[in-house]
């Protein structure tokens, strides 16, 4: 399944991304509850698709 892969690393490429914008530019834009929500909601979307490739 090479397009399941490639969604993946575009997924985990994307994490990176965001964050990395979110730690050096936008941390100051954002209430500290914002970023905590978006870091949990990434690792929830990682471990559902961790899940999802295991089984």
């Amino acid at each position: 399944m090479p397009a399941l892969q490639e969604i993946f690393g575009y997924f985990f490429n994307w994490k990176s991304l965001i964050l990395n914008i979110t730690q050096n530019q936008l941390q100051q834009l954002y209430e500290i509850d914002d970023y905590l929500w978006l870091e949990e909601t990434i690792t929830a979307v990682s471990a559902l698709m961790r899940y999802k490739v295991e089984s």
